[in-house]
């Protein structure tokens, strides 16, 4: 970025969210809407925020099922992706270091039992998101870490009580590397 700094505050007692940018002259702005329950993310070059929410279509359930994405500073943006499945829930958001791109994990609770985490790659200003990797576990929201050039991502999974290191080629969707930390 260009000297400001990004702040996501979560305000308890409640999982509210909020997203600020304070400037190298200290003055501090919201981006995005209020009272938002879900991930946020502001893109590297602090135009855009992307963000969680519930759509009409979920009914009365708490799951997340929409990206919406302003442009900074605007107080409500537009739906730009909705989850395949009725099953899967968004549980983070993350910004590409190209600042055109955003990372979505989901997690699929399984019928049979357990959990799958699918990580998508979603263009918003096409609306195409293009399916990377599921993996047979939890993706801990907020582990996302990036390479300089943007090709590679490093995140940690938890799969029962084994915590995992991963990290994942973004044009091929592989994850070349699997640490499982004992």
């Amino acid at each position: 970025m260009d000297g400001r700094v990004a702040l996501i505050l979560s305000l308890p007692p409640s999982d509210e969210r909020q997203a600020w940018i304070i400037s190298d002259t200290g003055a501090v702005d919201r981006l995005g809407p209020a009272n938002l329950h879900g991930s946020i993310a502001v893109s590297p070059d602090a135009q855009r925020i992307a963000y969680a929410v519930r759509s009409e279509r979920s009914g009365v359930t708490t799951r997340l099922d929409e990206v919406w994405v302003a442009q900074a500073p605007a107080e409500q943006g537009n739906p730009q992706y909705s989850v395949p499945t009725k099953g899967e829930s968004i549980i983070d958001l993350v910004w590409a270091p190209d600042a055109q791109n955003l990372l979505v994990a989901t997690r699929e609770t399984i019928t049979s039992g357990g959990v799958r985490t699918h990580l998508r790659w979603l263009t918003p200003d096409t609306g195409a998101a293009k399916d990377l990797v599921s993996l047979p576990s939890d993706v801990v929201p907020g582990s996302f870490l990036w390479s300089p050039s943007g090709k590679l991502v490093a995140f940690h999974t938890q799969s029962g009580s084994l915590p995992s290191l991963c990290l994942l080629e973004i044009e091929s969707g592989i994850v070349i590397f699997r640490f499982n930390v004992i």
